[in-house]
């Protein structure tokens, strides 16, 4: 308990950004997969885009939808398109941003 001859305590803010986790399946409960999305809203507060970030077996996926059911039917998609069509491993469009090498396919 603080006596009255003590300093008075300084309240700090903390900056915290809270990262919302998902889960995202390939047609089944075996082959899951968990990533992070974040929500965008406007000045209103009112929200306009989710962005997804989600790893399927070393495959970087970023998505955006304007709905998170949106957002899950794309990641959905996306893990089946990795694991089931092997799109990583089809020839697309590479290119070199800061020393990584992306492919769009």
């Amino acid at each position: 308990m603080r006596k009255k001859n003590d300093k008075p305590v300084k309240k700090t803010t903390i900056n915290l950004e809270i990262t919302e986790l998902f889960m995202a399946r390939a047609n089944d409960w075996k082959r899951t997969f968990v990533g992070t999305l974040t929500r965008e809203k406007d000045e209103n507060g009112n929200e306009i885009a989710i962005h997804s970030k989600l790893v399927v077996n070393n495959c970087k996926v970023w998505a955006m939808a304007p709905t998170f059911d949106l957002m899950g039917e794309y990641n959905d998609d996306a893990a089946v398109l990795i694991l089931d069509y092997k799109i990583h491993e089809m020839k697309g469009v590479k290119y070199l941003i800061a020393g990584n090498e992306f492919s769009h396919n």
